[in-house]
C-alpha cells in the first residue's frame, strides 16, 4: 500500500515533515485504493 509520512520520515532521516512532505507525492488512485480496502476491511 505504502508508507505513511511519519514511516517516510523516519526512513529518511528527516528531522521535519515539511522535508517529508516536499518530496512526498500522493496519488488519487492510491488513496481511493486504500479507502476501499479500509471499506472492505481487506488489507
Amino acid at each position: 500500500m505504502g508508507l505513511s509520512i511519519p514511516e517516510v520520515a523516519l526512513i529518511s532521516g528527516d528531522k521535519d515533515v515539511k522535508m517529508s512532505m516536499r518530496y512526498t507525492h500522493l496519488r488519487a488512485q492510491d488513496l481511493v485504493q486504500k479507502l476501499n480496502c479500509q471499506n472492505t476491511g481487506e488489507k
